[in-house]
């Protein structure tokens, strides 16, 4: 069956006039419900604010004639109830949410960074004062490993380059006079996670050669235990290379053996003395290249976090706030204007043939005006009409339990 299209419904409802060729539509059985008219269903529908009926001949062919039904539907709580106070007060509370959501967020970040910022300061003063004058003592790097986490993760660092990966593993430590049979071994056996050990090792190692080179009070006890050690290698030294001369059949007066004694005690010393050195400028070019990697990167840090919170103070971020509030704003409110057309009207047009004296329903439309005024039209089955009709719905609301209607798809019914 061809459609009429909805100018040509306008065109026709302005040329139309009523006759009795209407009353015998209104009282045309309603096909497969014989027990009803199209008058009984049509012409007392509670949720209808007027109706009317309309018959419309061609005037270039008066043989086409047609009669149409008119239902402007009244308003209901919900349908066809569209407000512009409601549609603004949509708009308007939605960018009032959005901005309060906007503004707590960035209320966030900038305590984030803030907290940032002051980490990254207190990191940098603590490398900064740790980069100062003592830095080398041992026992200020042993006492800082557990003190401050900042400066424990520089000489954790400085202590596995430097010594543990390094320099301990093979000098020095194998000649050095105090490995005696009589004496502890200081061999060093220590895992990479131990950093205050090695630390403790050095500063204890630099306590013996100085204590060793400065041993004028015999009564301190440091001191004495020093010498008696002293004389412990020079006699062991002593006898070794009296075994030595016997097992070699070579005679050499005894005080040449402790003059010799005495020359590889002393030899001793001066080899821990430049080993202590040693280690000790290798660790202070490692604390200053890590520190001041950790410094530079501190820096950095608080440079980039400090434009952030610029960023997000300046007009520029307020300005792109109030545009996302504004968009879902207008959204809020077209969703709200989407859901809430202004009007809406039923139109049922049969085609009359004058031949046979019997009506064809053409075509059953739904027209609704939207906020913008614009026009949509959509199918309309006259089954759903009677279906509501049959149930007895008196008002719009709860026809549109029965109905529902979109822009796109029109009614949907639900039975």
């Amino acid at each position: 069956m061809p459609k009429i299209s909805f100018p040509l419904l306008l065109s026709l409802l302005l040329t139309g006039c009523g006759d009795n060729l209407v009353n015998k539509l209104e009282n045309t059985r309603v096909p497969r419900n014989a027990q009803y008219t199209y008058g009984q269903v049509l012409n007392h529908r509670e949720m209808c604010q007027e109706t009317t009926w309309e018959k419309i001949q061609n005037d270039d062919d008066e043989d086409i004639i047609r009669v149409i039904y008119h239902c402007v539907l009244k308003p209901g709580k919900e349908k066809y109830a569209y407000s512009e106070q409601e549609a603004k007060n949509r708009h308007t509370a939605m960018y009032d949410e959005k901005m309060a959501s906007y503004q707590a967020e960035r209320q966030g970040k900038l305590e984030e960074y803030q907290q940032r910022v002051l980490a990254e300061k207190t990191r940098l003063k603590n490398l900064q004062d740790f980069m100062g004058e003592g830095r080398l003592d041992w026992r200020f790097l042993a006492d800082n490993v557990n003190r401050n986490p900042d400066v424990e993760t520089l000489i954790f660092r400085a202590v596995d380059k430097v010594l543990i990966l390094g320099i301990i593993s093979g000098r020095f430590i194998d000649d050095f006079p105090w490995r005696l049979d009589s004496e502890p071994e200081m061999t060093w056996v220590f895992s990479r996670a131990d950093t205050r050990g090695p630390l403790e090792y050095l500063r204890q190692s630099e306590l013996f050669v100085g204590t060793a080179e400065n041993a004028s009070d015999p009564a301190n006890p440091v001191i004495k235990r020093l010498m008696e050690q002293k004389a412990r290698y020079i006699d062991v030294c002593a006898r070794r290379q009296a075994e030595y001369r016997e097992n070699n059949r070579q005679a050499q007066a005894l005080d040449s053996d402790i003059a010799g004694c005495e020359f590889n005690y002393q030899k001793g010393l001066q080899s821990a003395r430049n080993w202590l050195e040693m280690v000790k400028n290798d660790m202070a070019s490692t604390l200053t290249a890590e520190a001041g990697e950790k410094i530079a990167k501190s820096q950095d840090n608080i440079r980039e976090t400090e434009e952030k919170i610029a960023t997000l103070n300046s007009p520029e971020t307020d300005a792109q706030m109030k545009r996302s509030a504004e968009h879902e704003a207008i959204e809020a409110r077209q969703a709200y204007a989407n859901s809430h057309m202004k009007k809406g009207e039923e139109v049922i047009i049969w085609l009359y043939n004058p031949q046979t004296q019997r009506f064809s329903m053409e075509e059953s439309l739904l027209i609704e005006t939207d906020a913008d005024d614009q026009t949509h039209t959509s199918d309309l089955s006259f089954h759903k009409i009677f279906t509501a009709f049959v149930r007895g719905v008196k008002n719009i609301d709860d026809y549109t339990q029965v109905c529902t209607t979109t822009r796109e798809g029109g009614w949907e019914c639900f039975q």
